[in-house]
């Protein structure tokens, strides 16, 4: 009797024992579910997230590549534009160089008669201005480098001539036509400062400022077309100075900022002059002589250098 109830004591025992043991192993692995289940929902939370930051970044990426087509868009168009407008300026200085050249004709045929105009029926001419003739048919031969050294010497051994003034336009215009642009300029400026009543003084101003374009001086360039087109307003001259002010500006605009990234695009300012180098400026005197009637304008981008852009007289 004893021995049964020990032994049912002690299988009621291990059943308690394995049913308490059954119970933690239970709750472990509910831990283990819940501890899943909540790893996955922070999973899930940072998929959503990381799904929502690349739509972001992909519509930022739409309007970036939008923002940049249209820019483009406008580089491009710009681009047109401008060859546009500068082959309509070439074509309209072709056509104006061609009435140049007639021009041209005709006064050299003008300058074959000056010395009888200025010389009285019968009389020899001087020998002055036998020397002063002789020098201008050496220009028309196009032969600067003896016109702008027998033009000094004229200017030597006739200071006080009636035709000095026009001596040293030629002397300047000589230079000029042979592309030495700062000695041009120098002697462009004798002629404005010695000789301001002179005719050629505005043609001289204007190839001033063109010789400063040619040396990639621009700020100087525009001093003189600005002197040109203040002190002339009505002259060939100042049409001219016009023209140009207006391609130079147009050429300055700034680049949209899309491409001031791209290599090979410098938006430097120009650097300032060095020390040590002549500065010459317009002279900001009223000259006393009136304005000349319009006439025809000169081309002078891109003509020959042995082209004379001047009337011979």
């Amino acid at each position: 009797m004893k021995y049964r109830i020990f032994i049912s004591a002690l299988t009621l025992l291990f059943v308690g024992s394995a049913h308490a043991a059954g119970s933690n192993e239970l709750n472990e692995l509910k831990q283990k579910v819940d501890q899943l289940v909540s790893t996955n929902q922070k999973n899930y939370s940072d998929v959503a997230q990381a799904m929502n930051s690349m739509n972001e970044i992909r519509q930022e990426f739409r309007q970036i590549k939008g923002q940049l087509d249209s820019s483009q868009y406008i580089l491009k168009e710009s681009d047109r534009v401008y060859q546009d407008l500068d082959q309509r300026v070439s074509a309209l200085e072709d056509k104006i160089g061609q009435m140049h050249n007639l021009l041209r004709d005709i006064n050299l045929k003008l300058s074959s008669t000056s010395a009888a105009v200025k010389t009285p029926p019968g009389a020899a001419l001087s020998k002055e201005l036998e020397e002063y003739q002789a020098l201008l048919n050496v220009v028309n031969a196009r032969d600067y480098a003896n016109a702008a050294s027998g033009f000094l010497g004229f200017l030597k051994k006739y200071p006080g001539s009636e035709n000095a003034g026009n001596a040293q336009y030629w002397v300047a215009e000589s230079f000029y036509s042979m592309g030495d642009y700062v000695k041009a300029i120098s002697e462009f400026q004798v002629l404005s400062e010695k000789y301001p009543s002179n005719l050629h003084v505005k043609e001289g101003l204007y190839k001033q400022g063109m010789a400063f374009v040619k040396l990639k001086k621009i700020p100087q360039a525009k001093l003189f077309f600005q002197k040109v087109m203040s002190s002339y307003p009505n002259s060939a001259e100042a049409y001219q100075a016009k023209g140009r002010l207006l391609r130079l500006e147009e050429l300055e605009k700034p680049i949209p900022a899309v491409a001031l990234s791209q290599p090979g695009i410098s938006t430097a300012p120009e650097s300032a002059p060095k020390t040590g180098d002549t500065v010459y400026r317009p002279i900001m005197k009223p000259n006393p002589m009136p304005a000349a009637s319009p006439r025809p304008t000169v081309p002078e981008d891109e003509r020959p250098a042995q082209d004379s852009s001047a009337p011979l007289f």
